[in-house]
Formats: structure tokens, C-alpha cells, sequence
């Protein structure tokens, strides 16, 4: 399919200043592009103004030929008003708006006319297509012809120019050496099939290929017209039949009794009428279309919408097939106005339409919008005339050769360029590949590919960043532009193109391409009807450079970089398809029928072996429409999409087959085998829709079209990853840039999870058992519970209305499969606070009542699930009862130290209880008060039950001072300093209300250990006493200390004996060697944070009094002189007992033992 990147370029006739010519503006007018035309054979692009004609090359885009009217000229025929091409390319006719013809011949100049030319020897890069230079070619005028009656409109035929005149309409035939030939010309009023004989036409279309012509009269009918020649009915008999008359039947198309009609006549239909109710068009056709490889007629009308229609394979007969619908978030579309242009591309996959007052939109073939140029809200603030004019109107659009452009001409009268809107295409329609693990786009001169998608893929990870820019060679694309085919291998790792002749491949892992080292090779075989990877060798259909011969040809890598075909097979017809399933391949040829061959492959040798015929004159009416064939090795059944109908053929006996219609409006069509316990998935994308089909009994219309599983995607899908679950696709969007005031068009990566769509399809089917043992082989994924969470919600959206409580309601049984899964607490959670709050009583009445669910989740520690229950528990019961089970989860969350969803209840007790105040800061002033008040002076009592008044903010104190004595009665110091901070509460005012409680240590022992363990501190085995020997100020000497000495009160009396702590050299924590990684083997590495974290923490400790817990955070810092200080002021009892503890650790310890012993004994 087609997507649109970057921004678009312009075609431009301005002079080397960048001013518009002078000679375009003599009369004072504006001199914009009224109309433009492409060549049959795409290599030049005419151009017209008001008395301009310019004319481009396509490749490279040079404005080789520009012709300036004189102003008596135009004066006397009129401006220059429309452009079309003779069939071959070789004249311009120019239509004025006084209903005058000028013809001119492009003549071909000397080659050195407009080559390069250096002073001295000068490399130069050639584009894409470039390799043949710059066609010299100029203007040369013809003749000039003119219409009495006037022209209405006009196109060029193969040996002919036919237009339709304004005054006494018909259809007139003119030579393209100018003369009328009578018996081609036709009044308006002899062709029986139009309503209204005397309406002039006002648009004509045709296409060569189908010899079919399009008409819009001017009341905005549609009609399908033949023109039918004298060979066309002679009788087989040769009798003459002159006397007959043709067939005036409903359709007005000759049959088998009416084959003898007059040398010349016209035969049709009118299959659009907007003054016929019953069509359901109301509105005046304005543009048309053809589609020649689906047989489609595309019809715009006034209001904007876009109607298609199907053509019988005889083209006698037209119905109705479908509309082009807007996505669901685009603005109504009659702002946009009447449809003035719409163009297929050369493939048939995708139309592009213009709108005369907004933009441009693609479609694929059947239905699936690809690209719109919107402009949202949030382009509001762009300068308009920054802005390409083609976004507010339309008038003209047609696609480039190779499709890889879309050329654009504004509808605005001042519009002096013409816009060239740059497009990648996916190779997934003309080389379906069933199995690889990549996803390619094609471009101009680059392909893009994201490999691994099956291996490393992440589906959160789809930036198109990801995706890998491969520069095709400029030797190959030069000459060979553009690229037709594009293959990769199953791995990914490998890619084939195929241009105009010969081919090239690229190695993904070495970033090298392989290109035939004689360019006669290369240039000796064009790739006709497929190109494609088995294991690691290319097979191609190719056409032989005298077209003499076709071949299938087989290619192997060799270690040289140099091609080598390892087989040739002569087959008799070209090859319309050539497809392949495993070792199988697949030819359809030209006659019809299909061959498939068998790959033998030995260690020396690799051929083809033909295994069966099978004629498809009764399948396939038209042979280029043939989207792909896919064998179906367990079945013996050939699936075919050909004009988007998918066929299966299925063989009754030898040479039989029984040929069923499955489907129509197919884009593309595959098989997967073996898919999590699933013997086979048929997989359509149809309608917008992704649809999963499980024939268990061969490929039937029953078994196909029997509830398949429909996936809507708002973006072109482009892999199926079975093996995750995902479907992976892109989408065009448009983003704007304030700073350059300016629109671009780029590709976003878009994914679907198909888990839950498939599961249902089996709990539908009565078989849960099937579901679970899919579901399972893909709970290894990061998204298997988010695919849960979508299977639960689109179950209860779907059966929250009508549904249930009826037999047939799917929400009971979607809630007892997803029970087998752990994660079913959350599923259900999840869902619920996603879903609309109106349905919750009914959704809960199948899923179980929350209150039992989140006390569920309490039991097994599931606390943010908890808390999502809790908020649902807040909108369904009365406010008592959530407050109740606020305060459980919170003793819950502190119990697990889970202290962010302990604020956060917090918070949610505040709104449920009414609470105006800032409960934090309420807490945090009432530590010292109401907290005291407890006099909880037994720590025992910090596992007893309290049963005050929920309601009352004093509750929540007692809940957090006991979680903070509890920790600290752990010695966890650490995650007391930690659940302080997050609360807010000052730790050191706390410590002090609790120093002759819960802070005092009753086994040193088992404290020191605690805090090596939470600070990840290994015992140091050796100490460098000398480094750790601090200078001790002159103090008297007493034999105690003074009851309630603290050293960092003021107040203190003892001057003689206070240490100034703030003043006091801080030691440095000890040399490298101190802390080595004998702790225990899951020490880390201490970084200096640490230490400043524990620094910090001893400081606050002795602040607040508490001397054992300073002297053991000082001694892990081997801070000794804080350590002395703080034993002066602790006494000798708590010395003596830091020493023995000390002694009986570690060496290092020890040595820090003996200093303090030192120091204390002076």
C-alpha cells in the first residue's frame, strides 16, 4: 500500500531570480497552471497557462521545452484552457477556450544539447532513472484547428483525438494529422443508451487497455460506453447482416443474437443517475475512473463522496460495490466541495481523489483510507500562505510513473507550480510473503525495512527510528528505475529487487549489495510475474532481452559477490504469477493455467519438477488481476484472490476441482500453520478489517465466513505476528512546525493485539479448554495481561447492555476463564476503572462482589490492586465502609513497607473522611502532643490492638507511630530515617520522645549487625590506627558525668566538659582497605553517599539523646573523635560496652576498640 512522507516538492517554471517569467504577465493577468497532463508512457509531463505550455521530463524532472504564445494569437484562438497526449507521446494538443486545437510535435535535438559539459574531468551522481541523461527534445507547433461547435472536452486515443462539442453535441473524431473522420463522428442524439440526448458531455475518460470509455453528461449522469467495430460482429457464417439493427435492450451492449451491426456504433449503459431514488446518490457525478486490472469505475460526485462500482468480466453489466468512507474522526466532508480529479495507480491498489475546495485523500482498492492532508486544530496557528494551496482545493491529480509520486494542481487561479507529494509503497500486493520475519517499504531510491519482528520485537518499541534506510544502488537504479519487484527472505536478513531488467540483492547483516558484475547480464532478462526467496536462493519469472523466451530462473550467493544461476527452467507462456508455499511453487501463465512444481534440491544440484495442471478458465476471467496464490498442503485446496474475490479450489478427485467464492473486496490473503495448538488461520484483510477464519474441515464458504474474528484496524495492516500476537501496520499522518511554518507528511508504527479476539472466538465455541491452552503460549509477553484486560472489556461493553442476564451473555464465562490466570485481580480492577462507573453494579454481580476482592487482594499482598478496589468500594458503598477499608490497607501498606501507596491513602482518607486540613502536617505537629499522650511505654504495645474512632485523624497517629516504633524496635534505622522523610515528620523530635522507650538497644550485638546489612557495609579486616588518631582537646579530668548531660543542649552547665560537634574535624570514613567484601557475598560497593547518608543519620540520633544508636552509626564511620564526644557525654557504662562489641568483631573493629580504649584511659 501507498504512505506519504516528508513534504512535498514543486514543479517550477521560474527564472533564475526565482520571479515568474515576465512574458506570462504582459496582459496584467496572473498566469497560473490551468492544466496539466502525463504522458501515455509516463517520461513527460505537459503543463498549460493562460498562453504558456512547459513541458518536463519525468526522470530526470527538467523543464526541457517551454512554448510563449505571441499576444495576437491568443487574442485571435483564445488562451490556453486544457493539454492532453497523443497515444504514442509524440504531439501536445493544446484546447483554448474559444474552441481551438494546437497540435504540437516534440522533436528530438542533438544529445549534446543539454548534456554536461565540464571544463575539465567531472564525476557526477545520476538519480533514479537518470542513466540515460536528459531528453533533448523542443516545440515545434503543428497546426492550428478550429471548432465551430466549441469544446466541452476532450482525450487522446491510440490513432485518434475525440471530443465532445459544446453546440450540437457529439462526439468528434479527429486524426491526430488533424483531418475528421466522418464515420467515427457521432451526434449526442443517435447514441440510445443516454437519458438525455441533447446534454453535452462534460468529462470523458477512457482506459486502452479495457477499449472502455467513461462518461458525465451534464446533468452529472455516469455512463459506460464501448465503441464497437465492424470485426467485432461480422458472423461466423460471413453472411451479411447489414439489414440488422443494434439491440436496444436495458444495457444497449451487443449479445449473441445481435452480432452484425453497422461499420461503426456505440454501445452502454448509464449506471449512475442522481435524479434515481432508488440508487441512493443525490448528487451530480463530477469526476470518474477507471480501473483496468480490477475492473473498477471510481465516481466522485458534488457532495464529495466516492462511490465504486464493479464491472462484469464481460463488461456488460455494472453494480454497485462500495463507498469510500472517511475515518470517524475526520470533519464532514462537504466542506471539501465536489470532487474535481481521481487517478488509480498503475497496480490498481490504490485511488487517489482531489476536492475542489479541501485536499487530497488515498484509498486502497477496497475501502481502507491510507492518507488524507487534514489540517486539525492544532494547525491553526500556521501561516496559510505557508501552507501548499493543494490543501484547500484540488484540480487536478494524477500519479507518476512508478507511483512513487502523486502530482498535484491546486485549484487556486493564482497557483504558479505544480506539487509532487513523495509516497512509499509496501511490496505486500505484488509480492505476497506469507512468512517473513520483516516488513519493507519501497521509495524512490530507498527501501526501508524493520527486521527482527518476530525475534526481538518489542510491540512497545514501533518508532519508526527503528526501522532501517537502505540506499539502492545508484548503478542499478539509474538505468533500471523504477523498482517492480521487492522480496525479502524468511529471516529478513535478505532482500531482492527487481527494476526494469535484471536484479540486485542486499545482505542486511554485512550492508552489501550484489549486482552483476557484467552489465550485459544484467541487462539480458527482465523479472516478469514474481520474484521471491527459497531458503536462500532467488527464483524470478523472467522475459529474456529479445522477449523470445521465458524462464524461471533460480539464483545462488557465492562467496565472490558474483551471481550465479543454478537453474533455468523454459516454460512455454509468460508468467502472469508465480507464487510459492514452502517447497512448492506455483506459475500461473498466461494460458490460464496453473502449474505447480515441486523444488528438488540435492547437494550439487537444485530443479523444478512439474507435479500437476490445473486450468483456471473458470475461476480466473481476467488473468491480471490475479492478486496471489496459495497452496494449501494439508488440504489439497488453492486458495486465489484475484480482483479482490477469494476463491478456493478444493480437489475432489484427480484433475477435479470444486471452486467455491469465499469472500470479495480482498486486499490480501494468507495461510498460517501451526499457530499455539491451531492447525491453520485464514487470514483476510477486507473492509477495514483483519478477519481470522479456523477451517478445521477444509477451506469452504461455511467454514471460512462462519464467525470469523474481526479486527478493526484504524491503520493499514502489514504483518500478522502469530507467534506474539500482534498486528503490526502503518498509518500516514500529518504534523506541522510552527518555527518552520510548514506542513509534513510522515509514517507512524501502529500495532493491534488480536489475543483476546481469538480467545473469545473459542469461549464462544464452547470451548474454554482451546482458549486457555492458546492464551498460555503467550504468557511470557510483558502485554499477556493487558490482552486479558481487552478480552474482559470488550466482553463486558458488548454485554452490559441487553445481553445480560440472557443465555447467550459471554461476561460469565469470559469471568470464569480468566480466573485460571493469577493476574485476575487485577484484570478485573483494571477493567472496571477503564469502564464507564454506570455499569459497575451489574459488571461486579458477575465478577464478584469488590469487598470480597480486595480483601483477597490483602491476603496475598497485592496492594495497588487493593487500591483500585478501594476507589470502586468509595463510589459503591457508603462512606463508613470505605473508611474502614482505607485504614486496612494502610496498616497493610506499612506492614509491607509499601510507604508511596501509604501516602497516597492517606490523601484518600482525607477526601473520604471530609478532611480540610493537611493530615501530613496535622501529623507532624501532633508527634510531640498527642502522640506522648499514648504513653505506650511498654513496647509491647505496639502490637496490640487500638480500637478508637476511624473518623478520628488521632487514629492514623496511632497507626504510623506504631509502624515507626515497630521499625525501630527492628533496629531498621535506616527505613525509619526513610518513612520519616516521606511523611514529613521530623525524625530527630520523635527520637527524642521515644530515647528512654523504643530507642533504647538491648542488643548491641544485633543493631551493629542490622545496620552493616541495610547500608550493604562488608567488616573491614584492618586498620591503619595511625590515620584514625585524632587530636584531643585539654579537658579536666572527672570521675562521672552529671545525670542528664546531653552535649547538645545549651543549657548545660558543664561547660568545661561540652564539645563543640559542630566544630569537630570530620574524619574521613577510612582508607579503601577499611570496608573490603568479606561481609557477606551480596556486599556491594559503598559508594560515598552512603557514608554522608549514615553521617547524617548519626548526628540526628545524638541530637535527639539517643547514644547507643550514635556511638554505633559513628563507630561504622570510624569517626573516633565523635565517637569520644559522645561517650563523654553517655557515660562509662556505655563505653565499656562499646568496646566489647567492638573486640568481638571484626580485626578492623578491633583496632578502632583499642584507639578509643587509648584515648579514654588519657
Amino acid at each position: 500500500m501507498y504512505f506519504a512522507d516528508g513534504s512535498s516538492t514543486r514543479l517550477s517554471a521560474r527564472n533564475g531570480s526565482g520571479a515568474w517569467e515576465t512574458a506570462d504577465m504582459r496582459d496584467g493577468k496572473t498566469g497560473g497552471v490551468l492544466d496539466m497532463a502525463l504522458s501515455k508512457d509516463g517520461e513527460f509531463l505537459a503543463a498549460v497557462k493562460r498562453r504558456v505550455l512547459m513541458i518536463w521530463t519525468a526522470r530526470p524532472r527538467v523543464l526541457v521545452a517551454k512554448c510563449i504564445r505571441a499576444q495576437n494569437t491568443v487574442d485571435e484562438d483564445g488562451s490556453n484552457w486544457a493539454v492532453f497526449w497523443s497515444h504514442d507521446s509524440s504531439t501536445v494538443v493544446v484546447v483554448t477556450d474559444r474552441g481551438f486545437l494546437h497540435f504540437y510535435n516534440l522533436v528530438a535535438d542533438a544529445p549534446s544539447s543539454l548534456s554536461l559539459a565540464f571544463p575539465s574531468t567531472h564525476s557526477h551522481t545520476m538519480g533514479p532513472g537518470e542513466g540515460n541523461g536528459v531528453a533533448s527534445i523542443s516545440l515545434s507547433f503543428k497546426m492550428a484547428l478550429e471548432i465551430d461547435a466549441g469544446i466541452m472536452c476532450g482525450i487522446g486515443i491510440e490513432n485518434e483525438a475525440l471530443f465532445c462539442t459544446r453546440d450540437s453535441p457529439s462526439l468528434l473524431s479527429l486524426s491526430w494529422a488533424g483531418l475528421v473522420n466522418d464515420s467515427d463522428t457521432i451526434p449526442l442524439a443517435d447514441l440510445a443508451f443516454l437519458v438525455d440526448p441533447d446534454s453535452s458531455l462534460e468529462q470523458m475518460c477512457t482506459n486502452d487497455s479495457m477499449d472502455l470509455f467513461v462518461f458525465i453528461d451534464k446533468a452529472g449522469r455516469g455512463y459506460l460506453a464501448q465503441r464497437l467495430y465492424e470485426e467485432m460482429f461480422e458472423d461466423d457464417s460471413g453472411d451479411d447482416k447489414s439489414d440488422k439493427e443494434f439491440s436496444d435492450s436495458e444495457y444497449q451492449f451487443p449479445n449473441a443474437q445481435s452480432r452484425y451491426l453497422p461499420s461503426y456504433a456505440w454501445a452502454g449503459l448509464c449506471f449512475f443517475d442522481p435524479e434515481d431514488t432508488t440508487s441512493g446518490q443525490n448528487a451530480k457525478a463530477t469526476s470518474l475512473a477507471i480501473n483496468s486490472r480490477f475492473l473498477l469505475v471510481a465516481v466522485g460526485d458534488a457532495s464529495g463522496s466516492i462511490f465504486i462500482y464493479k464491472l462484469s468480466s464481460d463488461r456488460y453489466e455494472v453494480t454497485f460495490s462500495h463507498e469510500l468512507r472517511h475515518t470517524p474522526d475526520t470533519s464532514s466532508h462537504s466542506k471539501r466541495g465536489p470532487v474535481s480529479s481521481m487517478s488509480w495507480t498503475s497496480c490498481g491498489n490504490a485511488l487517489a481523489v482531489g476536492w475542489r475546495n479541501g485536499g487530497v485523500s488515498v484509498w486502497s482498492a477496497f475501502g481502507h483510507q491510507l492518507f488524507e492532508t487534514r489540517l486539525d486544530d492544532q494547525m491553526e496557528d500556521l501561516d496559510k500562505s505557508r501552507i501548499d494551496s493543494y490543501f484547500f482545493g484540488v484540480k487536478r491529480l494524477f500519479w507518476g510513473h512508478g507511483n512513487v509520486e502523486l502530482f498535484v494542481l491546486s485549484s487556486s487561479a493564482a497557483e504558479q507550480d505544480i506539487y509532487a507529494i513523495k509516497f512509499w509503497h509496501s511490496p505486500l500486493t505484488a509480492c505476497p510473503v506469507t512468512d517473513s520475519n520483516s516488513v519493507c517499504l519501497v521509495g524512490n531510491d530507498h527501501l526501508l525495512i524493520r527486521r527482527g519482528i518476530n525475534d526481538g520485537f518489542d510491540a512497545i518499541s514501533l518508532d519508526m527510528s527503528e526501522w532501517e534506510s537502505i540506499q539502492i544502488p545508484v548503478a542499478y537504479i539509474a538505468k533500471n528505475w523504477p523498482i517492480q519487484y521487492v522480496t525479502t527472505n524468511k529471516s529478513g536478513a535478505s532482500i531482492a529487487i527487481a527494476g526494469k531488467k535484471g536484479l540486485a540483492y542486499h545482505n542486511c547483516v554485512t550492508n552489501r549489495w550484489k549486482l552483476f558484475g557484467i552489465q550485459g547480464r544484467e541487462q539480458s532478462f527482465s523479472v516478469r510475474g514474481g520474484l521471491l526467496w527459497f531458503e536462500d536462493m532467488i527464483v524470478a519469472a523472467a522475459l529474456n532481452a529479445t522477449e523470445t523466451e521465458n524462464q524461471i530462473l533460480i539464483f545462488s550467493k557465492d562467496e565472490n559477490m558474483e551471481f550465479k544461476c543454478s537453474h533455468i527452467e523454459i516454460v512455454p507462456l509468460p508468467i502472469v504469477l508465480l507464487c510459492s508455499t514452502g517447497s512448492v511453487l506455483m506459475c500461473l501463465m498466461n494460458d490460464g493455467v496453473l502449474r505447480r512444481f515441486s523444488i528438488v534440491q540435492t547437494e550439487a544440484t537444485i530443479m523444478l519438477k512439474l507435479e500437476q495442471h490445473i486450468v483456471l478458465d473458470f475461476v480466473i476471467d481476467i488473468l491480471p488481476a490475479v492478486q496471489s496464490i496459495t497452496w494449501n498442503q494439508g488440504t489439497n485446496s488453492v486458495l486465489i484472490v484475484c480482483a479482490g474475490v477469494l476463491s478456493v479450489l478444493n480437489e475432489t478427485s484427480t484433475d477435479m476441482w470444486t471452486h467455491t467464492e469465499v469472500a470479495d473486496k480482498v486486499e490480501y490473503a494468507r495461510i498460517a500453520k501451526n499457530i499455539s495448538g491451531i492447525e491453520s488461520i485464514l487470514c483476510l484483510f477486507r473492509c477495514s478489517e483483519l478477519q481470522l477464519s479456523f477451517p478445521a474441515d477444509g477451506f469452504t464458504s461455511e467454514s471460512v465466513l462462519q464467525s470469523p474474528v474481526a479486527l478493526k484496524a484504524d491503520f493499514y495492516p502489514l504483518a500478522i505476528l502469530f507467534s506474539r500476537g500482534i498486528l503490526i501496520g502503518l498509518e500516514c499522518v500529518i504534523s506541522s512546525s510552527i518555527a518552520m511554518q510548514c506542513v509534513l507528511f510522515k509514517m507512524e508504527s501502529k500495532s493491534l493485539l488480536f489475543l483476546g479476539a481469538i480467545a473469545r472466538y473459542f469461549l464462544n465455541a464452547g470451548s474454554p479448554e482451546s482458549a486457555f491452552q492458546f492464551m498460555r503460549n503467550y504468557r511470557r509477553f510483558k502485554y499477556f495481561s493487558h490482552a486479558l484486560e481487552m478480552l474482559l472489556h470488550t466482553v463486558a461493553e458488548d454485554d452490559m447492555g441487553s445481553k445480560l442476564g440472557e443465555s447467550d451473555a459471554t461476561l460469565p464465562t469470559v469471568i470464569q476463564f480468566l480466573k485460571r490466570f493469577p493476574t485476575f485481580l487485577d484484570i478485573v480492577a483494571l477493567c472496571a476503572r477503564k469502564s464507564d462507573v454506570s455499569i459497575w453494579e451489574s459488571f461486579f454481580q458477575v465478577a464478584g462482589n469488590p469487598q470480597d476482592l480486595f480483601k483477597e487482594c490483602l491476603g496475598l499482598g497485592y496492594l495497588r490492586t487493593a487500591t483500585s478496589y478501594l476507589i470502586i468500594i468509595q463510589t459503591l458503598e457508603p462512606a463508613a465502609v470505605s473508611i474502614q477499608f482505607a485504614v486496612d490497607l494502610l496498616k497493610k501498606a506499612l506492614e509491607m513497607e509499601d510507604f508511596k501507596t501509604a501516602k497516597e491513602l492517606i490523601r484518600f482518607y482525607k477526601s473520604i473522611n471530609g478532611y480540610s486540613g493537611d493530615i501530613m502536617n496535622t501529623l507532624k505537629h501532633s508527634i510531640p502532643g498527642s502522640l506522648s499522650r499514648l504513653n505506650l511505654e511498654n513496647e509491647n504495645n505496639i502490637h496490640q490492638p487500638v480500637d478508637p474512632d476511624a473518623s478520628n485523624i488521632f487514629y492514623l497517629e496511632v497507626v504510623m507511630n506504631r509502624h515507626a516504633k515497630h521499625l525501630l524496635a527492628s533496629y531498621r534505622i535506616r527505613d525509619l530515617r526513610q518513612f520519616t522523610n516521606l511523611f514529613s515528620i521530623p525524625l530527630t523530635t520523635w527520637l527524642n520522645t521515644e530515647r528512654n522507650r523504643a530507642a533504647q538497644i538491648r542488643n548491641l550485638s544485633h543493631a551493629f549487625s542490622a545496620i552493616h546489612q541495610q547500608f550493604g557495609l562488608p567488616y573491614p579486616e584492618e586498620l591503619d590506627e595511625k590515620e584514625y588518631t585524632p587530636e584531643i582537646p585539654s579537658v579536666k579530668k572527672r570521675m562521672s558525668l552529671p545525670s542528664g548531660f546531653n552535649p547538645s543542649h545549651e543549657s548545660s552547665g558543664h561547660g568545661t566538659l561540652r564539645l563543640d560537634i559542630s566544630a569537630a574535624r570530620r574524619v574521613h570514613a577510612g582508607p579503601k582497605s577499611a570496608h573490603v567484601a568479606s561481609f557477606n557475598e551480596h556486599a556491594t560497593n559503598v559508594t560515598p553517599k552512603v557514608f554522608d547518608e549514615i553521617r547524617t543519620l548519626a548526628h540526628c540520633v545524638m541530637e535527639a539523646g539517643c547514644h547507643q544508636w550514635s556511638l554505633l552509626l559513628y563507630s561504622v564511620l570510624f569517626d573516633v573523635r565523635c565517637i569520644v564526644n559522645t561517650l563523654q557525654g553517655a557515660g562509662k557504662e556505655h563505653a565499656a560496652s562499646l568496646v566489647e562489641l567492638l573486640n568481638s568483631s571484626s580485626e578492623g573493629y578491633k583496632a578502632l576498640g583499642r584507639k578509643i580504649q587509648e584515648i579514654i584511659k588519657q
